[in-house]
């Protein structure tokens, strides 16, 4: 081998190990998301009253939105994994 194709694995590996760092942290955040709309979901009562309800409500639906969006950002590095070997 010659030495621009081992600066070229190289840097290879170091990208791999990059996006799987990442795709921890976003599963990480992502199961912090899960608590907390479970803790939400726990503080949701009929004695409350109505504003408390809306804002917890609120709150629940951002949470889940966000949830919504992390789980793309692990499918779609998923689907497109296959792009970087070509690329």
């Amino acid at each position: 081998m010659n030495g621009e194709t081992d600066k070229w694995k190289l840097e290879a590996q170091k990208q791999a190990a990059g996006a799987g760092e990442l795709r921890i942290k976003i599963a990480e955040h992502l199961e912090e998301l899960r608590v907390r709309i479970t803790d939400l979901k726990e503080m949701e009562h009929p004695e409350n009253d109505d504003m408390s309800a809306t804002i917890i409500k609120w709150k629940i639906s951002q949470l889940k939105k966000e949830e919504e969006w992390m789980e793309s950002l692990l499918r779609a590095d998923k689907k497109n994994t296959w792009k970087s070997h070509i690329e």
